[in-house]
């Protein structure tokens, strides 16, 4: 997992490298859309020269999860288009800010 490192002056780093860290980091909407409508908490969301990319936290069930969604395991169609119109409202949020390195926290 590559995760581009933000640094402050004196060449500290940003106090969420090390949060980001143990994320996973995906910029596809729909795999994202499917971890959040099976419960993987997301993190946090950043653009990158265009492209909106969704930290999730790690956990036991993740990578079992990410197989299961390129494998087709159902989700609930309810979740799925919640998860959907959620994130679509995060990389909307994020465009109108403009500009490389802009972010949103999640609650």
């Amino acid at each position: 997992m590559n995760i581009r490192r933000n640094s402050k002056a004196g060449g500290q780093n940003h106090p969420d490298d090390q949060l980001l860290k143990n994320c996973y980091r995906t910029c596809d909407l729909y795999l994202a859309a499917f971890l959040k409508a099976k419960g993987i908490y997301l993190r946090r969301t950043t653009r990158q020269g265009g492209r909106v990319y969704f930290y999730f936290e790690r956990d036991e069930n993740l990578e079992n999860l990410i197989q299961g969604y390129l494998n087709d395991v159902p989700v609930g169609a309810l979740s799925f288009k919640a998860a959907i119109l959620d994130l679509k409202a995060f990389i909307f949020s994020t465009r109108t800010a403009r500009g490389e390195g802009n972010e949103r926290k999640t609650k």
